[in-house]
């Protein structure tokens, strides 16, 4: 909603991800414990979609209590 990519929220191809696995298993010398997701997904093609509706984006995540409460008053 605010312009960020949110890519924990989408759809991948798996052979895609398969060689960004292999290159990132490379590029840390063999240990991928503790990469970050945006250096797995680095280099992909990446289709943004918009999104519009009622209720929580498709995004949402709950940081603190009022995310919390209000992922509450959507899931009524």
């Amino acid at each position: 909603g605010d312009g960020r990519r949110q890519s924990l929220c989408g759809v991948w191809r798996v052979a895609a991800l398969r060689a960004a696995v292999d290159r990132l298993t490379v590029e840390r010398g063999g240990e991928l414990s503790g990469a970050p997701v945006r250096a797995l997904l680095a280099g992909l093609v990446v289709r943004e979609l918009p999104w519009s509706g009622d209720g929580p984006p498709p995004w949402f995540d709950c940081d603190t209590d009022e995310d919390v409460r209000r992922a509450e008053e959507w899931a009524r």
